[in-house]
């Protein structure tokens, strides 16, 4: 009697297992997003540091009303507050920037990742800059590789 118990609960433990939804990374909840501002590898750290500066002033500015607060890190990444932050090593030509929003709601913040992409293209003709959720995995590498 007992194996034909232990082969029905696996049974419908396994059943079960499809009930639950997969989720790697889960979403974020709060109002944030990472900026990923990269210049050619070895570039000057000053240069990095000013195109990092401008990207927050015109964050601060233009998006006041959606924006609260920016935070950034120049020539590597910043600390590991989430888990799928990979870190990333020292380059002069690497900021990044860390957008606490005034808004929980996706579509708003996916808006305001849209428009600094558009920004950059015009601002940062040199540099590859990349807006991301926080939820987002980072591949290994550098962005563009």
């Amino acid at each position: 009697m007992y194996p034909a118990l232990i082969v029905f609960l696996t049974f419908a433990a396994a059943a079960g297992f499809g009930k639950v939804p997969s989720v790697f990374f889960p979403p974020n909840e709060r109002g944030q997003f990472i900026i990923d501002f990269e210049l050619d590898r070895g570039k000057n750290i000053f240069e990095t540091e000013s195109g990092v500066a401008q990207l927050e002033t015109w964050l601060l500015t233009e998006h006041e009303e959606t924006v609260d607060s920016v935070s950034s890190w120049i020539g590597e990444g910043g600390p590991r507050w989430y888990l799928s932050l990979g870190p990333e090593g020292p380059d002069s030509g690497y900021g990044l920037i860390s957008v606490l929003t005034k808004t929980d709601d996706p579509t708003e913040i996916q808006n305001l990742i849209d428009a600094v992409t558009e920004y950059a293209q015009f601002a940062f003709p040199s540099a590859r800059v990349r807006g991301r959720n926080s939820c987002s995995a980072r591949r290994l590498g550098r962005v563009g590789q």
